[in-house]
């Protein structure tokens, strides 16, 4: 049976067995895969511990016929800061669901990886309205990076530039895109303010330690929050469950 080393980040497990659970991975080398560890129920396994929610590991696996079968972990990392409150993990947890329905199996990002990892390194030191936005941001770029993202610079019904407007503009998710305030009269949409297209912009050309924080308020986060989720979830055509635990923390 060939044996291989993979690195990842762990997007959810169930039992598999009695003793057993099974893994899904979001790997460097290999993208998204599945793979069963033997063993870890038992409160006498050393593996356990390892294999949590959200950790950056590197497995061992043996190929078999059926699913591949880990066999050595080594923890780099349990982000930990980002398991504290309920809140925080919900928004952690998103990424890790992103992850797992817009990706396919054996579909190999290594660019994808690299951001989730920089994203929940950072949002580990990050506290507050900056780790709220860290999150944010790495959604948008995600969705950049898999050609999803929402058009904000343009309204989508007449193409005109979007910028400038001093009125409150519409994000309308079964359009993709904003209206602007001569278009969206009568859509059921999400009203954004200036100084939300104003972050978006900058998102999209600044890296995140350069963002102008000063001058970035809670309601231009929250807005952004809620553009992406509604935009998300559009395009899935389903609920995400971590969007379902935020609205009960609401």
């Amino acid at each position: 049976m060939r044996s291989t080393k993979v690195e990842g980040i762990i997007l959810k497990y169930k039992n598999y067995d009695e003793a057993s659970r099974l893994f899904t991975l979001f790997t460097k080398e290999r993208g998204k895969i599945k793979a069963v560890a033997k063993g870890v129920r038992r409160i006498t396994s050393k593996r356990s511990g390892s294999l949590d929610l959200m950790s950056h590991v590197r497995v061992s696996l043996v190929e078999t016929r059926g699913l591949p079968l880990i066999t050595e972990v080594a923890l780099v990392d349990s982000f930990d800061a980002l398991k504290g409150n309920l809140k925080d993990f919900s928004l952690s947890f998103s990424v890790l669901e992103i992850l797992d329905k817009f990706f396919e199996e054996e579909d190999l990002n290594e660019e994808a990886f690299m951001l989730t990892l920089g994203l929940l390194r950072r949002a580990g030191r990050l506290t507050g309205l900056k780790r709220e936005l860290s999150l944010a941001y790495f959604q948008f770029k995600l969705l950049a990076l898999l050609g999803l993202d929402p058009i904000t610079s343009f309204c989508v019904k007449c193409m005109k530039d979007i910028d400038g407007h001093s009125e409150k503009v519409v994000f309308n998710p079964s359009e993709g895109g904003v209206e602007c305030p001569y278009c969206s009269g009568g859509v059921k949409g999400l009203s954004l303010l200036n100084g939300t297209l104003k972050l978006i912009s900058a998102i999209k050309t600044t890296q995140f330690d350069n963002l102008a924080f000063a001058v970035i308020s809670p309601g231009n986060v929250y807005e952004l929050e809620e553009m992406i989720k509604v935009h998300i979830e559009a395009s899935l055509n389903e609920k995400l469950v971590a969007s379902k635990i935020l609205v009960g923390l609401k």
